[in-house]
């Protein structure tokens, strides 16, 4: 499964998705930004594609630059922290790719063409793990991990 990150660059959770993406899957790993201002690199993640928009975009701009950013070809499975980002495009993202959607992933597994996730479920008091072998769009909650 082909695995890719969005994130906004000013997010202070970024960092850890992005290198969450690219330990699960390696080299290959695609990795999108959404800057406030043009940058080809951030330190410690190497180069990523990158769509500038304002910091208080709407959803249209929002969805409008994450579509350009994906093109063709998306990743099978698309990480993006858990929070406003999520909310603002994740669910219509994963329903325009015919993917399945959740947030507040604690730890993602991928093991062939199977997919792995575990998240919180009644506000934290209980764990629900999930399995699917489409692609999914996960909202990664901070500190998850590789399963």
């Amino acid at each position: 499964m082909r695995v890719g990150a969005i994130v906004r660059a000013d997010d202070q959770h970024a960092r850890e998705v992005l290198s969450l993406a690219k330990a699960l899957g390696g080299a290959d790993a695609a990795t999108f930004a959404l800057l406030a201002e043009p940058v080809q690199t951030r330190a410690g993640v190497g180069a990523m594609r990158g769509a500038v928009v304002s910091p208080d975009a709407d959803l249209a701009e929002l969805a409008a630059a994450v579509g350009a950013l994906l093109g063709d070809s998306p990743p099978d499975v698309i990480l993006i922290p858990d929070g406003p980002l999520f909310e603002a495009v994740g669910a219509r993202l994963a329903g325009s790719l015919g993917r399945t959607a959740a947030r507040d992933v604690a730890s993602i597994e991928i093991a062939g063409e199977t997919l792995r996730v575990e998240k919180g479920a009644f506000g934290g008091k209980a764990a629900v793990a999930l399995e699917t072998s489409g692609g999914a769009v996960l909202g990664v909650r901070q500190g998850a991990a590789q399963a």
